[in-house]
């Protein structure tokens, strides 16, 4: 099986934060492709979305409106798991 990962280079006005449901510190040296895991491999038919900034691996969904990150980042690359996602945040 494969898995299709596009990334969408965010600017000022997307807010792709009211998306995320899930967020945690990966501990040591990690890049985007250990929240790739995270959200394609453990949180399986949940994640549609995933931000790796700074350690923190934030998961997300279309159907999320109301996520909060505390740090309001911008000009991040949002990872999108489905198709069906790409225009329907922000």
């Amino acid at each position: 099986m494969s898995t299709l990962v596009t990334p969408v280079q965010t600017f000022d006005g997307i807010f792709w934060d009211r998306n995320i449901y899930f967020s945690r510190a990966i501990d040591g040296p990690s890049e985007a492709l250990d929240c790739m895991n995270e959200c394609v491999n453990v949180q399986t038919g949940v994640c549609q979305l995933f931000v790796f900034q700074k350690g923190i691996c934030y998961l997300g969904r279309a159907d999320v409106t109301n996520g909060s990150v505390a740090a309001i980042l911008s000009n991040v690359t949002v990872y999108s798991v489905t198709s069906k996602l790409i225009g329907n945040f922000g």
